[in-house]
């Protein structure tokens, strides 16, 4: 049974190889402005697990920063609990703030 991604990949291949198929809206996909704020968030996320020396993902996921960027203080995410918080979490919700 073809899905719909498999469609749009045919359609988009049927229309030449240069365009791409339609980008699928799906659960946590950003518009590009947000997915930007969520690369900034990502690179400080790898400084501080450098400094740190501990693997980035240990500190948090990139869904979990997805999830920081929509909900803010509010986002059910481990970053913002327990020692994540102080390590990272504080710093992630500063620079969401504009800080």
């Amino acid at each position: 049974k073809a899905t719909a991604g498999a469609w749009a990949w045919g359609v988009g291949v049927a229309r030449g190889a240069r365009n791409k198929p339609p980008r699928a809206a799906g659960p946590g996909r950003l518009p590009k402005a947000e997915e930007g704020i969520v690369r900034g968030l990502i690179q400080l996320v790898k400084e501080r697990a450098r400094e740190l020396g501990v693997s980035a993902p240990s500190l948090t996921t990139t869904n979990d920063l997805r999830s920081l960027v929509l909900h803010g203080p509010e986002a059910d995410v481990r970053v913002l609990g327990g020692w994540r918080r102080r390590e990272i979490g504080d710093a992630l919700l500063a620079r969401l703030a504009g800080g």
